[in-house]
């Protein structure tokens, strides 16, 4: 991507232009409106990363005059903590999203791949099970497993309504793609889609917003003192008792996301019980990739069309074999270790079938050391069997016997363990 940061501070410029070039993009820089709206003149930019506080020149401003000359200019606002208001009213205004300062490069990376993501067309969906979602390589929600299936009928039946849903599981596994995909099949589908991490949610970001979704991944990292302020949020947005006059503009959808349990959080007092209560109502669970085995041949054709698509391969298919290898495989980091490791596959590959030796070396390594670790534990639950066994029986003979194998077997399986 071709991206233009724009903020008055050298050092936010220098931060984030190294962040942006580690991810493999390229940058140009400006320090103030005139120098933006030259370069914009100029150049044609896949995002624009733009501050509010732009020194003498106002962000929000800035940004109507971008949006004029591109109306579907992806801009990012930075903004500071104390201005959320601002930043909400900037993404009404059309603004892709807003990242709070101070923010790390991981933020800056993170950002470039929604952005990305938010570039490729959406399927249509027509099976009863599938539901509309940005279709992040290998985020597909449909699924021939049954955890997955019946965490999608929750989703399903939950969204048409306004009631907080709770969506639980590992980090990497979907849970943002099912929260934009409840968001588009609620009644507040024409309103924002707006997202921030537990630690990040600010009062105002609450009292601000109107109509549309609020998404909160992380939940668990919010303070006890915002906790128990979204709570009583919760039950004013929820029972209706706000005046009549503020009601009739909120309708608001508020969704949540944890890695973490919460009853676990609840016990060590740093999670609300009466708020996990709240949000508990409807509760999804989705399952980590390794669990998603019927859906292993379809994802990796789904993520490697997906990245042919984007790097302009021509289509690449996958030997059955390395399907079996990445199926086996237990991906501590779910969706997020297997996109990059078929984008790698289809980046690199020369012929047109996906072999094993065109995978990451450093995917291979661990995919081997699972095997190592896995075949060490066979044997070390092998001779603690073999020496239980052998502790009830009289001799070797009435061991052998106890195991199913023969007493010449037996033995030499203890000359091997060390254990004779």
């Amino acid at each position: 991507m071709h991206v233009l940061i724009i903020d008055d501070e050298a050092g936010i410029r220098k931060t984030t232009r190294m962040a942006i070039e580690a991810a493999g993009h390229t940058v140009v820089e400006a320090g103030n409106a005139v120098r933006a709206l030259r370069v914009i003149g100029e150049s044609e930019f896949d995002a624009i990363f733009l501050d509010l506080k732009l020194g003498d020149d106002d962000g929000v401003e800035l940004l109507t005059r971008i949006r004029a000359i591109n109306p579907n200019q992806v801009v990012v606002m930075f903004t500071a903590y104390a201005s959320v208001a601002t930043a909400i009213k900037a993404i009404k205004l059309g603004a892709f999203d807003f990242i709070p300062k101070p923010f790390t490069p991981q933020a800056i990376r993170d950002m470039l791949l929604r952005i990305t993501h938010s570039h490729v067309a959406e399927k249509t969906c027509v099976h009863s099970r599938e539901i509309p979602v940005s279709h992040e390589p290998g985020a597909y929600l449909d699924s021939k497993e049954y955890r997955m299936q019946r965490a999608l009928d929750g989703a399903i039946k939950a969204a048409p309504t306004l009631a907080p849903i709770l969506i639980r599981g590992a980090k990497g596994v979907g849970k943002r793609s099912l929260a934009q995909a409840i968001h588009k099949r609620s009644s507040v589908k024409e309103g924002l889609f707006f997202e921030l991490p537990g630690k990040a949610l600010k009062q105002e970001v609450l009292n601000e917003l109107t109509e549309g979704t609020i998404y909160i991944h992380e939940i668990a990292d919010m303070d006890l003192q915002l906790q128990g302020y979204l709570l009583h949020w919760l039950e004013q947005i929820l029972e209706k008792r706000l005046p009549d006059s503020i009601a009739a503009r909120k309708r608001l959808r508020f969704i949540a996301s944890s890695t973490h349990d919460l009853e676990q959080c609840v016990k060590k007092g740093t999670f609300r019980e009466d708020l996990l209560y709240r949000l508990n109502v409807v509760s999804i669970q989705l399952p980590s990739l390794h669990e998603r085995g019927l859906d292993f041949e379809r994802l990796c054709e789904e993520a490697i069309a997906f990245y042919c698509n984007k790097l302009g391969r021509s289509n690449l298919s996958i030997n059955p074999e390395v399907i079996v290898q990445l199926k086996h495989y237990r991906w501590p980091d779910n969706f997020r270790e297997f996109n990059r490791v078929i984008k790698y596959a289809v980046t690199t590959t020369t012929g047109t079938t996906i072999e094993l030796h065109d995978l990451p070396v450093d995917w291979k390594k661990g995919l081997a050391q699972k095997v190592h670790d896995e075949s060490r534990d066979l044997h070390v639950h092998e001779a603690e069997l073999i020496e239980r066994v052998m502790s009830e029986s009289r001799n070797l003979d009435e061991a052998a016997h106890k195991l199913g194998i023969a007493a010449s077997t037996l033995y030499r399986k203890r000359q091997k363990l060390g254990l004779a």
